[in-house]
């Protein structure tokens, strides 16, 4: 079971392939300093439960439960990225956005791994209407221009700042011609405009 949930728990997060590459690493491990296995098995067990139960609650929108379990997640694991970004879900769910933001937030400054925060962040503040700093934080990824770009076209759209997000979305398309899902974006932009009768439909 020890090497079940190396491979497949934590709510299948991770890649396979990842996981894989943890098991072998631990298998690894294991072997060379004859560790007991134990502690190993009871560490993941429990983090297991904690982390089903806290997203059972979110589910069931049991939130005070889950608010309980994922700030003891947060003291158990302050570097792990996945109790800040349920919690912050939750607090979405309850609409209380500035909840979510700080949450966000303080799992940048703490946590390792940064990539779905930052993502997730980007989010909540384009929810806010916080639309720069939304932009500025996504651009943070260092993802390709065209994704910044297509991101940014979004944000526009629901700023209201539809010429803006037409220009965005057509620049990305010129760097990524064949993406379908710009294209869409692209309709859809063009079919407000319309409505709004500033162009002709």
């Amino acid at each position: 079971q020890l090497n079940s949930l190396l491979l497949q728990g934590k709510t299948d997060k991770e890649h396979p392939y990842s996981r894989l590459q943890t098991l072998f690493l631990a298998e690894d491990m294991f072997n060379k300093i004859d560790a007991d296995r134990s502690y190993a098995y009871k560490h993941i067990q429990t983090e297991e439960i904690y982390r089903i139960y806290a997203h059972w609650a979110r589910v069931l929108r049991n939130y005070p439960k889950a608010i309980e379990s994922l700030q003891e997640l947060i003291k158990k694991e302050p570097k792990t990225d996945w109790p800040y970004i349920e919690l912050a879900f939750v607090y979405y769910e309850k609409g209380q956005i500035d909840n979510a933001i700080e949450i966000a937030q303080k799992g940048l400054e703490k946590a390792e791994d940064k990539e779905d925060l930052r993502v997730y962040l980007s989010f909540f503040l384009s929810e806010a209407k916080q639309y720069d700093a939304a932009i500025d934080c996504f651009k943070k990824l260092k993802y390709y221009p065209q994704e910044n770009l297509a991101f940014s076209c979004e944000v526009h759209k629901k700023e209201g700042k539809l010429e803006l997000a037409l220009l965005e979305i057509e620049k990305a398309l010129e760097l990524c011609p064949q993406n379908g899902m710009y294209k869409v974006q692209r309709g859809l932009v063009l079919m407000e405009l319309a409505k709004q009768g500033k162009i002709k439909a």
